[in-house]
Formats: C-alpha cells, structure tokens, sequence
C-alpha cells in the first residue's frame, strides 16, 4: 500500500519470504502501466555494500528479534547492491552489519509485460531466527521526476515510517 494514496501510480505490489533453516528467500512483485516511470540504476559491474540506498529506488526488509526490541535492516537496489543495519531499538544504536554471506540478488524486468521482479537471499544469524522473527517488506519506489512512494503493508503513523513496530508482520516461516 502506498503512503500517499492521493497520487498512486497505476501499479500494483506484492511481496513475498520464505524462511529456509537459516536462509530468508525475499521477493517483490510490481506489476502496471506506470512501471515506465519508475527509475531504476543500472546494473553494479560488481554489487557491493553501499549507504543511502532508499534515496533511490530500493526494496527493503525488516526483521525483528521477537524476544527484544533489536532489528535488522536490509537495503537492496535493483542495480544489486545492498547494505544492513542493526538497531538496539526503534531507530537507536544503529550499526553497519555485516553478514558473513553477502546477499544474492536478482532483477527480472518484463517492459512489454509491465512487470519488474526483484529477490533476494539473506543467512540470517541463529539468534534472530530462534526468535521466530517479525518481518516487514517494504519498497521506495523513485520516479523519473524525483517523487518518492514509500510501499508497505500498512502505514500506521502519519508520517512513513518503515522502522514503525506496527509494521512487523508476525510469521512462521512464509508470508505472502
């Protein structure tokens, strides 16, 4: 859903994980006319760990530790690079972590099908996932134009806010 539903692009998003032993399996689905006006970087020669993803067009992942407040935040681009983050609490004590896999990506997009698939894999660490985690899929769609549309299940504040604990979805396993 989109924060701003006042100016919604002609497009329709779902998001998709599934917990694999210590394997998340992420993906997200666009879908409509107005795929054409969202831009996307090019491809990384080499995809590599890079800050301020969500300046740009960037498929996120939230997952809560479900016994604390601590949750990591992964940052992906459509071009292939990626960043995480660990915070101690809502929006404290952030730090650069850095998984011992680096994620694998990939980008499937269909212009004549106004379609765009994106997914990624992530070794979780054993602590997060004894935990059972709460997991959020969210997306920051850039236009060509420079407006951004912030994607989530729900928007539970007035103001986007992906990092919001209302916006950790409670799962065992798979989500859709």
């Amino acid at each position: 859903m989109p924060f701003d539903r006042q100016s919604i692009l002609a497009l329709h998003m779902h998001g998709q994980a599934q917990l694999n032993k210590r394997e998340l399996q992420i993906s997200w689905h666009i879908q409509g006319p107005a795929l054409e006006q969202i831009s996307l970087p090019p491809p990384a020669s080499v995809p590599q760990r890079k800050d301020r993803l969500w300046q740009n067009t960037c498929f996120e992942c939230f997952i809560k530790n479900a016994n604390s407040s601590e949750y990591f935040e992964f940052n992906f681009s459509p071009a292939g690079d990626w960043n995480c983050y660990y915070f101690t609490d809502y929006r404290r004590g952030q730090l650069c972590w850095w998984p011992k896999d680096a994620p694998s990506t990939s980008l499937r997009i269909d212009r004549n099908k106004n379609q765009l698939a994106f997914s990624a894999e992530i070794k979780l660490p054993t602590p997060i996932i004894d935990a059972g985690p709460p997991l959020s899929l969210t997306a920051i769609l850039k236009e060509h134009n420079d407006k951004i549309h912030y994607m989530a299940a729900k928007h539970p504040t007035a103001k986007p806010d992906f990092h919001h604990r209302d916006n950790f979805l409670a799962w065992h396993g798979k989500i859709h």
